[in-house]
């Protein structure tokens, strides 16, 4: 298939790009590739209270 557009990276910046080119021509073809995990099986342990910094997971929920 043939894209107008392809993406690589599904984080936020990646998502944002592809929403806003379809805002502005629907007609677009649009790609967006993702290596990491789908976003409901992605978790950070950093959760303000016992965990507050980065712990160098081996595989970034976030960034990957």
């Amino acid at each position: 298939m043939k894209y107008d557009v392809i993406i690589i990276g599904a984080g936020p910046g990646g998502i944002f790009s592809a929403y806003e080119l379809v805002k502005g021509n629907k007609d677009l073809k649009i790609a967006v590739f993702e290596a990491g995990s789908p976003l409901e099986k992605r978790n950070c342990p950093i959760d303000g209270k016992k965990i507050k910094s980065c712990v160098n997971c081996k595989t970034c929920a976030i960034m990957s």
